[in-house]
């Protein structure tokens, strides 16, 4: 029942239906309470209430003659003795009769209450009526009691005061009697999703993912069942990539490994040529240093680029950026690629595009400095002899552009999808002759991440490789995680 509608409608639904089922319960149990003592002379609460105005005319009309107990027998006649009780009190003589027996000791209580009505807390109610004479002296008072309640001549009070209680309190008895009835298939409703959520969660406890979480209806609970079906595919999704990652880590730092020991076996080979007496003969001397110390680099680099990697990929690495001339910042990285450059008679051609000798940009200069090392040595690398590599650098919308484009050979199908991953090195032959660790390109695409950036790689008409980034200005202050 509602299981197909919202929860918002299921509570409001079932809320509706509680008072509609009440409601027709009190009804239905007033009626059989009436028709139980229907035709019984049933007199309402105020039934001797009515009466009393008439009675009081009476008093009113006789007053003094009333004092007489002669009036005791017609003021029984006139006073129903199953309702009514009455008490006539002669203030001068301290005498009293009637059927209510009422204490004369306090005479001033009496006085005090003349012309008023009384109520306790049980609905009985006193009235007190004075007694005049012609010269308008108070002579006594008519005391007459009556109790504001339903009551019968032919049914017992206490049954007219169980069926009244009944009535009175049935409308709670049947809110909390449905409250109870519904709310316990509202709850059904409720936890057969959640149940099946707490199953679903149990079978991921124990690592297994092979299962169907289903809900046939479109509701909350329906989309948070199909959310968690969603995250639940996701999650054995990524599960079979982490596990291919895995392998993949597996194989690279494998290749690492074997990479790193091949200039370590030249340093030890050379050195063990050099404590053999080589280094007696000068030239062969320097040869070997030089070796060792191109060894020593290609491995000092492989290991740098897995320590980097390592800090740039924790959550408390900082950039600290600092406010940097654009112009001058360039021009010293330029200066350094020059020689470089030269060497293959490369031309490396820089143009600026709304920047002059002012501009000043807020970033890490070591970190972006980094970035163009790599961007731009790779450039020249593979940049044949006489080839140019062009740099364009402009600003637009707060963000600071760069595009390095070379003449080279271009990036493969497979370095255009994954060379901004970790550890991939594209052809495996060059990176194992080059040193090169597969995490160039990657540390590039983070440290710009952390500067609010983007990397895309691609490649020219004339299938030289082409690397554009930007990073944003930062604030003052600002520290990207």
């Amino acid at each position: 029942m509602f299981k197909k509608y919202s929860l918002k409608k299921q509570f409001i639904s079932t809320f509706v239906l509680v008072l509609v089922c009440s409601m027709i319960s009190v009804v239905v149990t007033v009626i059989i309470g009436i028709s139980l003592i229907n035709g019984k002379n049933i007199k309402p609460a105020n039934y001797y209430e009515n009466m009393i105005p008439k009675i009081e005319s009476y008093i009113k009309s006789n007053n003094i003659k009333l004092l007489d107990k002669d009036y005791k027998n017609k003021l029984y006649e006139l006073i129903p003795s199953k309702g009514i009780k009455y008490e006539v009190i002669d203030l001068d003589n301290t005498t009293s009769y009637g059927t209510l027996e009422r204490n004369l000791d306090n005479k001033k209580e009496i006085i005090d209450r003349i012309n008023t009505s009384y109520v306790d807390k049980k609905n009985n109610v006193d009235k007190y009526i004075p007694i005049i004479s012609e010269d308008y002296y108070l002579k006594g008072v008519v005391i007459l009691n009556y109790t504001l309640e339903v009551s019968s001549d032919n049914i017992p009070q206490s049954i007219i005061s169980l069926v009244s209680i009944t009535i009175l309190v049935s409308p709670f008895i049947y809110i909390m009697l449905f409250s109870y009835l519904f709310g316990r298939k509202l709850a059904i409703n409720i936890n057969e999703p959640l149940n099946k959520l707490k199953w679903a969660s149990s079978k991921i406890r124990e690592n297994d993912l092979d299962f169907d979480l289903e809900y046939p209806y479109n509701n909350e609970l329906g989309e948070v069942i199909s959310s968690f079906d969603e995250m639940k595919k996701e999650l054995s999704s990524t599960l079979n990539k982490q596990w291919s990652i895995e392998e993949e880590r597996k194989e690279i730092i494998s290749g690492l490994s074997h990479d790193l020991r091949s200039p370590l076996t030249v340093i030890k080979g050379k050195v063990d040529m050099l404590l053999e007496g080589s280094y007696k003969n000068e030239t062969r001397l320097i040869t070997y240093l030089e070796s060792i110390n191109k060894s020593t680099d290609r491995a000092v680099m492989l290991v740098e680029d897995l320590n980097t990697i390592n800090k740039l990929e924790n959550s408390k690495f900082y950039i600290l950026p600092s406010d940097n001339n654009i112009v001058n910042f360039l021009n010293e990285k330029l200066e350094g690629f020059m020689a470089l450059a030269h060497e293959k008679a490369i031309s490396i051609n820089l143009v600026l595009e709304n920047i002059d000798n002012e501009v000043v940009w807020r970033f890490d200069e070591t970190a972006i400095s980094r970035v163009l090392d790599n961007i731009i040595t790779n450039a020249i690398r593979y940049t044949d002899n006489n080839g140019n590599i062009d740099i364009e650098i402009c600003i637009k919308e707060n963000r600071l552009y760069f595009k390095i484009s070379d003449t080279g050979r271009g990036f493969s199908n497979n370095d255009l999808k994954f060379a901004l991953n970790k550890f991939y090195r594209g052809d495996k032959a060059r990176g194992v002759s080059s040193g090169n660790s597969g995490l160039g390109l990657y540390i590039c695409k983070i440290i710009i991440e952390k500067h609010n950036g983007e990397i895309m790689i691609s490649n020219s008409e004339n299938k030289g490789a082409n690397v554009e980034f930007y990073i944003k200005n930062a604030s003052k202050g600002y520290c990207s995680k």
